[in-house]
């Protein structure tokens, strides 16, 4: 082989090993997230009670009483989504930042801890013996992800930790002694967990809480189009795997058209809801079961209802 043929084949080389090399990867699915925020829902962790003695005393008396919660910026979701501990959900094959995009609507980082304090003041007139009970509380928003990855969509309820508050329950007067004349303003108290059958805290693998059955008459049709829907055979599941009918549940309803809510919300202990589309498109129901007042004792469900 001639020298300048040899020459030409050492520059060309580099160039055909480059071209031959790894195949491109394709590139990332655009995500799309539209997140729709419902309200707010407290959430009690316990209760406090606070003996506030002035038998003695000739003036009335206040006391602030100040308290403080480390509350980690985190997140539930339902519809059978799971989340990890980086805020993600797995959909359409991508991990969608659900959890940053969420925290952001409140100014925080998600997976981030900040100790949060509140204070209230309690009273007690002259020549009283005052109990006060405080709850102690998380402050969960609720709302919904729209999510869109590569043309596929997938709507997903959640809960998001956001805040700590406190309040005086109630007050009642004791008895003071008769002989006694000390006025001591200072403060007992003792904190009373509220237990939490969360699946978080209860048996690993078992699910606890709310399990929200909804049913529509209909899904599809001409519009006009009255739906009705049922969750009256909702249930709730305890830490033991028992199952308990829903009992006096209360049920929010909230109907959404291109994830925006289009009806005032209706809440009602029946478990029925009636309504009538009027014009073409799809919508979605989601209602929102209510047992008691535990983290644990509500959750989501929803029906997609087609118009045209």
């Amino acid at each position: 082989m001639k020298l300048k043929e040899l020459l030409s084949l050492l520059i060309l080389f580099p160039f055909i090993v480059t071209s031959c090399g790894t195949p491109q990867q394709p590139p990332n699915p655009n995500v799309d997230i539209e997140i729709q925020l419902i309200g707010s829902e407290p959430k009690e962790i316990g209760t406090e009670t606070i003996s506030q003695p002035n038998c003695g005393g000739n003036a009335e008396i206040e006391n602030a009483v100040e308290r403080s919660r480390s509350i980690e910026y985190v997140m539930e979701v339902q519809n059978g989504v799971s989340v990890n501990t980086n805020g993600q959900v797995g959909f359409a094959g991508t991990d969608v930042e659900l959890g940053a995009t969420v925290a952001t609507q409140f100014g925080q980082s998600y997976g981030t801890s900040e100790t949060i304090a509140r204070s209230i003041t309690v009273k007690a007139q002259a020549r009283t013996n005052m109990q006060h009970v405080i709850r102690h509380m998380e402050i969960w928003e609720i709302g919904q992800a729209k999510i869109s990855v590569g043309g596929q969509q997938t709507i997903i309820p959640f809960k998001f930790r956001s805040n700590f508050a406190i309040e005086l329950v109630g007050s009642n007067q004791l008895t003071c002694d008769p002989n006694g004349t000390i006025n001591n303003t200072s403060e007992t108290q003792s904190v009373i967990p509220t237990p939490e059958n969360t699946p978080e805290t209860a048996n690993a693998g078992l699910r606890v809480g709310m399990d929200v059955q909804l049913f529509a008459d209909k899904t599809d049709g001409k519009s006009p189009l009255k739906v009705n829907l049922d969750a009256r055979d909702s249930f709730f599941i305890d830490a033991d795997g028992k199952t308990y009918n829903c009992g006096v549940c209360n049920y929010t309803w909230y109907v959404y058209q291109n994830s925006k809510l289009i009806n005032k919300p209706e809440s009602s202990t029946n478990g029925t809801f009636s309504y009538r589309f009027g014009g073409n498109g799809d919508y979605r129901v989601v209602v929102r079961v209510c047992r008691g007042q535990g983290d644990s004792d509500c959750a989501f469900d929803a029906e997609e209802i087609s118009v045209r």
